[in-house]
């Protein structure tokens, strides 16, 4: 468990100045290394009060492809979405994941409770690199392609809109974290030439500005942390994963998802370089699922053996292993680029990684009144200029807190607090 006191005295391992957990209920987010706060997040005193109860459902829509998906993917043959709804007229929310997260993981239920608690409607939808989109509400199975992911979020949100015409709804909003933030900032410009949605409020939370050098920053942090030798990723996976077995085992479902990890928190003393291999590593086996999963379903041969046939009982090991030697860019080089070029003629590699960095659309993006950003000064995934770039594009839209790494703080109160100001008041919704 996540408590307080596991926090800090994990905390006091790195030499992180917090006296007490009175102390750490009260005021700003106390933990200044953007590494521990990355990896700890929020002291649970310093979290705001959600509902207890949340009516979430989780519902499924037919394949964008009805083509025939391997039968080892039995469980992501359906998109699947979340959806918590108020008893009256509220404005929704539609939120996306980060990177490899679905629409059920921790992360997403903490923004749905903090949402529905708030009285909004709050649809929860899986990161379009997790494989229930890759596989079931896209036509090409091949996600990075901004312009692409973007306008397949977009479909998927009209087609479940379609599904509760029937929900009173006041207002539509959008959010997003980490990848999915960044996302949303696409589909938003997207929103604002089709008109079919109309997103009154859309708010960022702790995005990337470009995609390639963030996952260049976590690729570095990943290969830093490699213990020597031939197998060194290997290795460097078996001991995260010797770490976190216990948090596996713990979980309902066994499910090994984008909040483990908070697991170390409760194991007591965690050198720096501990702290960088989980950061890095939770990235390269999001990342690594995503590479299975797009090679096994495009037949591509990369990492699953061409023409091999993949059964529920067929082993893995293998074809993921070798997923987990990949890096982002290789996975540019080598999948992504080559897809979009036999698609697309005009595709090149400079423009593809131009195309989904925040950049290429600042000039509207600093004239999106609606649009707000919510992230912290030491984020670990913003190259150097990025912060600069943000408080520049965003201007007094922009809310910078100064500590809490990547995603460390936004279960704090005053990260909550300013999610909520950002989407704005909700009005005559009932409960």
């Amino acid at each position: 468990m996540r408590s307080a006191i596991a926090a800090l005295v994990f905390l006091t391992t790195l030499g992180v100045a917090v006296s007490s957990a009175d102390d750490a209920a009260e005021g700003p987010y106390a933990i200044t290394d953007p590494l521990a706060a990355t990896v700890v997040g929020t002291p649970k005193l310093q979290r705001p009060t959600l509902p207890e109860r949340v009516p979430s459902r989780a519902l499924r829509l037919d394949r964008v492809d009805p083509a025939r998906v391997p039968t080892v993917f039995f469980d992501e043959s359906e998109s699947r979405y979340s959806i918590a709804t108020q008893r009256g007229s509220a404005p929704l929310v539609f939120v996306v994941a980060g990177t490899g997260a679905r629409h059920s993981s921790e992360t997403m239920q903490y923004l749905e409770a903090l949402l529905y608690g708030a009285g909004f409607h709050v649809v929860s939808l899986s990161s379009p690199t997790h494989p229930d989109f890759v596989l079931a509400a896209t036509s090409h199975h091949v996600p990075g392609y901004m312009q692409q992911d973007v306008e397949d979020l977009y479909a998927l949100m009209e087609r479940i809109r379609a599904e509760h015409d029937d929900l009173e709804v006041s207002k539509v909003h959008l959010a997003g974290y980490s990848l999915g933030a960044t996302q949303a900032a696409f589909v938003a410009k997207h929103d604002a030439s089709k008109r079919r949605l109309g997103f009154d409020k859309v708010v960022l939370l702790n995005p990337s500005v470009s995609l390639f050098e963030s996952a260049r920053i976590l690729d570095t942090m990943f290969e830093s942390a490699l213990p020597t030798g031939p197998t060194g990723v290997d290795s460097l996976i078996g001991e995260m994963f010797v770490r976190v077995t216990p948090y596996v085992h713990s979980r309902a479902r066994g499910k090994l998802d984008d909040n483990f990890l908070f697991h170390f928190a409760d194991q007591g003393a965690v050198t720096e370089r501990e702290l960088r291999a989980s950061i890095a590593t939770v990235f390269r086996l999001a990342l690594a699922n995503m590479i299975f999963t797009v090679d096994a379903s495009t037949g591509g041969g990369h990492v699953v053996e061409a023409n091999r046939k993949l059964t529920a009982t067929t082993s893995l090991t293998d074809s993921f292993k070798r997923a987990t030697r990949w890096t982002f860019e290789r996975y540019i080089d080598e999948l992504l680029l080559p897809y979009w070029q036999q698609h697309l003629r005009s595709a090149d590699r400079d423009s593809l990684i131009a195309d989904s960095s925040l950049v290429s659309i600042a000039g509207w993006l600093a004239n999106a009144d609606h649009v707000e950003l919510i992230t912290n000064a030491d984020d670990i995934i913003l190259a150097p200029g990025h912060l600069e770039f943000l408080r520049r594009t965003f201007g007094a839209r922009a809310k910078v807190f100064p500590h809490g790494g990547h995603l460390g703080s936004l279960q704090h109160r005053d990260f909550a607090a300013a999610i909520l100001k950002a989407l704005g008041p909700v009005e005559g919704s009932g409960t």
